[in-house]
């Protein structure tokens, strides 16, 4: 279990502030308990992370590409072609 704290608060001698989730210990369970029924405290079943004072969710659907795939362009090779040259027969050799 995981919980967090809407203002700062000290709970056994540590201030916990606001926005960061917190591992609950179960000596504290009973305090949170009673913290979450004053709307002081909220408590989690997984941990979940803040960003600009509001939970982060989790977006179900996530895109497999978010940029469009580029053509790349092939090199193009000259191949020259082998040519085997034969002598000339001279005759009466």
């Amino acid at each position: 279990m995981f919980f967090s704290v809407k203002y700062s608060v000290r709970i056994a001698g540590k201030v916990y502030v606001p926005c960061v989730c917190y591992n609950l210990p179960k000596m504290l369970e009973s305090t949170v308990a009673e913290l979450e029924k004053q709307g002081k405290a909220t408590r989690y079943e997984k941990m979940v992370f803040f960003q600009n004072g509001k939970i982060i969710e989790e977006k179900s659907v996530v895109k497999e590409s978010l940029t469009t795939e580029k053509s790349k362009k092939e090199k193009k090779t000259k191949v020259l072609k082998e040519e085997t040259v034969t002598e000339p027969e001279i005759a009466g050799f």
